[in-house]
């Protein structure tokens, strides 16, 4: 029966090796996340120890305490979270006003929130990248601007003047209508505006 048992894992191995470029099949994933489950219970089981060590730890320390060093340590860690606090703040703070500064700039808020945190950060190249995004958008919307509210290089209307968006917006139905039969253009492009 054991040499059975050898044979089948032979022929299994041999098979394996056929199969070392294909994909892996349901059974050999779910084999391997069952490894790495268990994997995960040993490591945690581990965590859960070292952590119940640390506690019992403490507890012997504080119980072997005079009450004037139980009361220094509880200032002191008292003092290291006051700090954490005022450090996480004053992060914040930064993070706002970079923020700010770079909304004022014309920059998106997403595009803000991200220049500042690099800027906090000290990733320069994160920095330079969301900078490179932030004026490609200044530029395109300068350029759309631009293009949306210049007048025509050539409006087809010999010895007229250009109109504006405001003369336009003040004209009657029936100045709007005889500009539309005589220049389509010029009236879509001012429709547009």
């Amino acid at each position: 029966m054991a040499e059975d048992v050898n044979i089948s894992k032979d022929a299994q191995g041999e098979q394996g090796n056929d199969t070392a470029g294909k994909t892996p099949t349901v059974e050999e994933l779910m084999a391997e996340l069952a490894k790495e489950k268990a994997a995960a219970a040993k490591q945690k089981n581990a965590l859960d120890k070292a952590l119940k060590e640390t506690g019992e730890l403490k507890k012997s320390l504080r119980a072997h305490q005079t009450a004037d060093e139980a009361a220094e340590a509880d200032r002191k860690a008292h003092e290291q979270e006051l700090q954490e606090k005022y450090e996480a703040l004053l992060r914040e703070n930064t993070l706002t006003k970079n923020a700010s500064n770079f909304k004022t700039l014309g920059f998106t808020d997403e595009q803000a929130l991200d220049a500042a945190t690099a800027l906090a950060d000290g990733d320069t190249d994160s920095l330079f990248k969301v900078l490179g995004l932030g004026i490609a958008t200044l530029t395109k919307t300068a350029q759309t601007t631009w293009l949306n509210n210049r007048p025509p290089v050539n409006s087809g209307v010999a010895g007229s003047a250009v109109l504006t968006k405001e003369q336009f917006d003040k004209m009657g139905i029936a100045e709007k209508s005889k500009l539309k039969w005589e220049h389509p253009e010029e009236y879509e492009r001012l429709r547009s505006l």
